[in-house]
């Protein structure tokens, strides 16, 4: 059981470093070749290899979102014992106000593989990207090219 309450502390400070643009300290426990998935449906979408790559997407989202609130609504480890590898799935729902302060809220989920005591592949599914669509302003997009 003490894989549960250390991955479900250790998320709960992970969004909590993402919301206040800590990207070092978010980024401590990555392997160096970690893989990030972010689903298709957004310019921010795609597969993201290396620790570096994986810092220069959340800059970007961070660039482009200058609020960014999560609330973590649960966490989910596989092997409740397990503390140096193990697969945690976290819930959350995220509130985020873009460059032109429109203000936007969004749920996901993301899960992440640890092997020895670091993240190697981290995936967000997201329940609505049409919400990211519209925070990226890509909607007014897509709308002034069909006019």
């Amino acid at each position: 059981m003490i894989g549960t309450w250390l991955y479900t502390r250790t998320m709960r400070a992970a969004f909590g470093h993402f919301g206040r643009h800590d990207i070092e300290s978010f980024s401590r426990p990555w392997a160096e070749d970690v893989v990030f998935v972010y689903p298709p449906g957004t310019s921010m979408g795609g597969r993201f290899e290396g620790k570096e790559a994986m810092k220069a997407w959340i800059q970007s989202y961070m660039d482009r979102f200058p609020r960014i609130e999560f609330t973590v609504k649960g966490v989910f480890v596989e092997d409740p014992l397990g503390l140096k590898s193990n697969v945690v799935t976290t819930e959350w729902d995220v509130a985020i106000t873009n460059r032109r302060g429109e203000d936007f809220v969004y749920g996901g989920v993301t899960v992440i593989r640890v092997e020895k005591t670091k993240v190697v592949l981290a995936k967000d599914y997201l329940f609505d990207t049409s919400v990211v669509r519209r925070a990226l302003g890509e909607d007014d997009e897509r709308q002034s090219r069909a006019s």
